[in-house]
């Protein structure tokens, strides 16, 4: 089955982001999180962070 979307590929080991019109690849992240993935360990909460901050998802803060 095809997954779409920013987070659809959970158990990959690297994600690649593309911004541009053309889909070129602009940034990879890799993913050197232990399986099964802790999702309230601080390392994942970091990833998830910068994932969310490259696709203008985070908030502000304020």
């Amino acid at each position: 089955m095809a997954c779409s979307g920013p987070f659809a590929a959970p158990l990959r080991s690297h994600l690649h982001h593309d911004a541009t019109p053309r889909r070129r690849i602009e940034r990879t992240i890799p993913v050197s999180l232990t399986r099964p993935r802790d999702r309230s360990s601080a390392d994942f909460l970091q990833l998830r962070g910068e994932i969310l901050e490259l696709l203008h998802f985070a908030g502000s803060g304020a």
